[in-house]
């Protein structure tokens, strides 16, 4: 084998080694942007799940208080009394306090709403 001969080899081989390791690179580069997008589908999927429970939970909160039996004092309105006088007066109070009791409660039920929306477009 001559010299000339020997050159041209080693361009060959040096040309399948610089394309083995862009090949190699390239499946590298593959598997890595793949676990990537698995990684942000993951934490997004959790994002919107952990976003649902929270508003879930915090709904079923405001509606424990909204169905609370305790009824204290400060409640009610100051000019109406809830214990005494007509049955008008007493309606107005208790309509005062779950009217007031129900605001969260429907605050809650719109987050919750667009967290079910949120969830149903990730999920």
């Amino acid at each position: 084998m001559d010299l000339a001969t020997a050159k041209d080899v080693a361009s060959i081989i040096k040309d399948v080694i610089i394309a083995v390791a862009a090949i190699a690179t390239a499946i590298v580069a593959v598997y890595g942007i793949n676990s990537w997008r698995r990684e942000t589908e993951g934490k997004a999927r959790f994002d919107a799940a952990r976003s649902l429970m929270l508003t879930a939970y915090r709904a079923r909160d405001d509606i424990r208080n909204c169905r609370s039996p305790l009824i204290v004092a400060g409640e009610f309105p100051p000019d109406l009394d809830a214990s005494g006088g007509s049955a008008e007066e007493r309606y107005k109070a208790y309509a005062h306090v779950y009217s007031n009791r129900w605001k969260p409660v429907k605050e809650a039920m719109e987050r919750f709403d667009a967290a079910v929306l949120d969830a149903e477009v990730v999920l």
